[in-house]
């Protein structure tokens, strides 16, 4: 196995240079994170250690320069599931792609609706969802053992949206002009393009290209 470079950003050790590329996404995007604030003991799916926290949206971020295995999906539903937060994956470098993001179910939709800890753009979509003015299409179930993300159904523990993190106007925004709606399967979670928009076409997305680091020396 081919190991990762650890990288030193800000007073963090980083475990891999994709984790420091995203912490300067981060900063530039003006999003507020904790880096690897604490792991978990999730029962019958192991331990787990998330990579970041975002408090602006109460939602964990778990980083992989590749795509994320089975276990890997499974863990982090178990972390959504267990704590009632949203879970990020992001792989990959950074860049303006669409990033499938975990949500727990609550019980009614007004719980999302009066949720001041989601971003406004995803408050909206449950607000248009319980108006009727919305698809419910856009939500989608995730069977692990399938290894697909179909549309979703209403006996599942979570639910997963496709978001646009570095959107320029609004943070953590829902996608929901493109294509990939239009499929039937998925692997998951692999991150999509946005139909007319270039990967690089965000600030902070180009700051984390062209960042600088120091390779750790103990």
């Amino acid at each position: 196995m081919i190991k990762s470079i650890e990288t030193y950003y800000k007073g963090y050790l980083c475990r891999s240079r994709t984790e420091a590329r995203w912490m300067v996404a981060f900063d530039r995007a003006g999003i507020k994170y904790e880096y690897e604030p604490e792991g978990f003991d999730l029962g019958k799916a192991g331990k787990y250690l998330p990579d970041f926290y975002l408090p602006e949206f109460n939602s964990y971020a778990e980083v992989k320069g590749r795509t994320f295995t089975l276990e890997e999906n499974e863990k982090a539903i178990q972390l959504s599931i267990q704590s009632n937060k949203s879970v990020l994956f992001l792989a990959g470098q950074p860049s303006r792609r669409g990033y499938w993001c975990i949500h727990p179910f609550v019980k009614t939709i007004s719980d999302y609706v009066n949720n001041s800890e989601l971003p406004h753009s995803l408050r909206s979509y449950f607000m248009n969802l319980k108006k009727g003015r919305t698809r419910i299409e856009w939500l989608f179930d995730y069977q692990a053992r399938g290894c697909g993300v179909w549309p979703h159904s209403a006996d599942e523990d979570c639910f997963l949206l496709l978001i646009d993190v570095f959107n320029p106007d609004e943070k953590l925004s829902l996608i929901k002009n493109t294509e990939v709606y239009e499929e039937k399967e998925y692997l998951f979670p692999l991150s999509l393009p946005i139909k007319g928009i270039d990967e690089s076409d965000s600030i902070a997305v180009r700051k984390s290209r062209s960042a600088r680091f120091e390779h750790y020396r103990k």
